[in-house]
């Protein structure tokens, strides 16, 4: 995985409304003689921070705080920035908007709240974690790894901003403070973001700023995704007897992320018995089956899914999670469409009939959970290979020698003491694939008409009526 940017969020400095005890919303509030001196402590802060870039609310105390802080910069404005839409209680005393019925849906249920004549918490959280994703990929594609960027916002925008980042749910996050001039620091990475500052008001900046990357030769190296363990930067547990250095020529164990899908092309040769049984894993080989297929098991909010081959008096199903039934549909359809782009590989016409619809086979009996999908397509028979690999610490040997860098490489396998189904199709089977997962996955509970949520039988807490069942 590569590194990224690192984000600084800034809150604007006290207002006049933060000393007054109002709630400002988007009202031209200014900063008030305290807000103005925090705007220039944390500018004195900032100072010598390489900024790649710097955006901000468009509301005039956040240029204000910008202006004090960072002289030089020019900030550009993002809407996606800006304040809460409070709607009717902007202006208002907060003492007098804690007597209203909503305030204690804000406080204990805010992702239902929506405030009247403005917007909903949910949508604030949406739009603004939109606009700082958007903002650290594009910095970072422009600016490379090393990168550091600014975005100056509003208490509930970053803490909006924070759950998202922590993976925790919007309601959880009135438990996150963000006081005027503190600095927040998040680090997006391919797996995870990382919180590396919360609510700064006088830490040491300069860290944050990552050292330029050098190409040497080393062992491979945690990737950047990776959580520390033990206190060790890093998620990859070494196995016994690992050493710390490795030389030319040694070989090391990378960490693979559980749940990604990989897309080879050429040919792929898997030759042997349909069944290998090794020491430790199996390799259910069906090339090709009598039918593959995605289904499920259970009622529309409780269903699990399944990929099940069938062939040769055998049946082996596996389990994942929808979503993977979903990227997998999307991922064969870009594989083909790629094929025939590549190598003039002539594609069937989706099917203007329903194909094949009829439940698993049973009985279904789980043989592994699905962690990694992998894809591939064989130039020669032209078909294509889909292996469903089993969840695990899945890991892939790479040669370390005087070319060898630290950079992840596109062409590790995984590990082999992993169980896995293997499947060979025919462009058509694979379009049939493709149609009935796609039928699978629609198939759940209907929408809500007004929040786009699952609707369960009994109802269920609408956004958009402030938490009440619908």
């Amino acid at each position: 995985m590569g590194r990224v940017a690192t984000l600084l969020l800034l809150r604007h400095g006290r207002t006049t409304a933060n000393a007054d005890g109002g709630l400002a919303g988007r009202q031209p509030v200014e900063l008030d003689d305290t807000g103005r001196a925090q705007a220039a402590a944390v500018g004195e802060r900032l100072r010598g921070l390489p900024l790649a870039a710097v955006v901000s609310s468009p509301l005039v105390r956040c240029r204000q705080t910008l202006e004090l802080a960072l002289p030089q910069a020019t900030p550009v404005l993002d809407e996606g920035l800006i304040e809460c839409g409070y709607g009717s209680w902007e202006g208002q005393p907060l003492k007098k908007l804690a007597k209203e019925p909503l305030w204690p849906v804000v406080q204990q249920h805010p992702s239902a709240a929506v405030f009247p004549e403005g917007e909903s918490m949910a949508a604030m959280s949406a739009r603004a974690v939109a606009a700082v994703r958007t903002w650290d990929a594009r910095v970072t594609a422009e600016h490379g790894s090393e990168a550091v960027w600014l975005a100056c916002s509003h208490g509930d925008v970053i803490k909006a901003i924070v759950a998202d980042a922590l993976g925790v749910h919007l309601d959880l996050f009135q438990r996150i403070v963000a006081d005027p001039a503190s600095v927040t620091a998040i680090r997006y990475t391919p797996l995870r973001p990382f919180v590396l500052r919360l609510n700064d008001t006088g830490g040491d900046l300069a860290a944050l700023v990552p050292p330029p990357r050098k190409r040497r030769r080393r062992p491979a190296k945690p990737a950047d995704s990776d959580a520390a363990v033990g206190g060790e930067r890093g998620g990859a547990v070494r196995p016994p007897g690992a050493r710390d250095h490795a030389g030319p020529g040694r070989r090391v164990r990378r960490a693979r992320p559980v749940g990604a899908i990989r897309c080879r092309w050429g040919a792929r040769r898997c030759d042997g018995p349909d069944r290998v049984v090794g020491m430790t894993h199996q390799v259910h080989a069906f090339e090709p089956p009598e039918r593959f297929v995605a289904g499920t098991v259970g009622p529309p909010g409780e269903r699990t899914f399944f990929l099940q081959a069938r062939g040769g008096g055998r049946l082996v199903s596996v389990a994942l999670e929808k979503v993977q039934v979903a990227l997998l549909a999307e991922k064969l359809e870009e594989l083909l469409t790629e094929a025939q782009r590549r190598f003039g590989v002539q594609l069937p016409e989706a099917p203007t009939a329903v194909g094949d619809n009829d439940p698993l086979d049973t009985p279904v009996d789980e043989e592994f959970r699905v962690g990694t999908l992998g894809l591939a397509f064989d130039v020669d028979s032209a078909t294509v290979v889909i292996e469903a690999i089993a969840a695990g610490e899945t890991e892939a040997e790479v040669e370390l020698g005087d070319d060898a860098d630290d950079e992840d490489s596109e062409d590790e396998e995984p590990d082999d003491d992993l169980d896995r189904l293997r499947v060979r199709l025919t462009p058509e089977a694979t379009r049939e694939f493709i149609e009935r997962a796609r039928r699978v996955v629609n198939a759940g509970r209907p929408p809500c008409p007004l929040c786009g949520q699952p609707l369960d039988p009994a109802g269920h807490l609408c956004p958009r009526h402030n938490g009440y069942h619908r």
